[in-house]
């Protein structure tokens, strides 16, 4: 493949509301992807040309809502993906010629602190909250529900202790 054409749209918003000591903030984008290959036919067989390259779902949107209270935060992300073809000719053979849509859910719940010119936070998050099956990719396992656990130590050199 030598050429493609990629275009789309994209739509994408924020809104943050403050209450006293609590913030909802939220974050969405939406996108339609056109990916297509313009090359010559490598072959009288060859029916790749005009169409979606493989894996590129042609619709996509996330969403990201966060509320906090003090140094509490709670966040929860939704992604969606449309189906993606996995033949370059974008026919329906069989089953594993197209992979279905899929939609992600994950949670998480963080503790942020300031310990002298550091910043440190602990986070507990589920991907994958409504342990979904999906493909993303052919022969590739994608996780079930699962779990992660992380503290992030962030140095402020330079700025004054409060």
């Amino acid at each position: 493949m030598k050429q493609v054409h990629s275009y789309g749209l994209e739509l994408k918003g924020k809104a943050s509301l403050r209450l006293g000591e609590w913030t909802l903030w939220m974050d969405a984008n939406w996108t339609h992807t056109k990916a297509i290959n313009k090359s010559e036919p490598v072959s009288s067989e060859d029916k790749s040309t005009g169409k979606q390259l493989v894996y590129i779902p042609e619709y996509s949107s996330a969403l990201m809502t966060q509320v906090s209270w003090k140094d509490f935060f709670f966040i929860y992300k939704y992604n969606y993906y449309s189906q993606r073809y996995t033949t370059s000719s974008n026919e329906m053979y069989t089953k594993r010629d197209q992979l279905g849509a899929y939609y992600m859910n994950d949670v998480s719940l963080e503790k942020r602190f300031k310990w002298k010119q550091t910043g440190v936070s602990v986070k507990f998050s589920v991907y994958n909250l409504f342990n979904e099956e999906y493909i993303s990719v052919l022969s590739r396992p994608m996780p079930r529900r699962n779990y992660g656990f992380t503290v992030s130590i962030n140095p402020r050199w330079g700025h004054k202790s409060n």
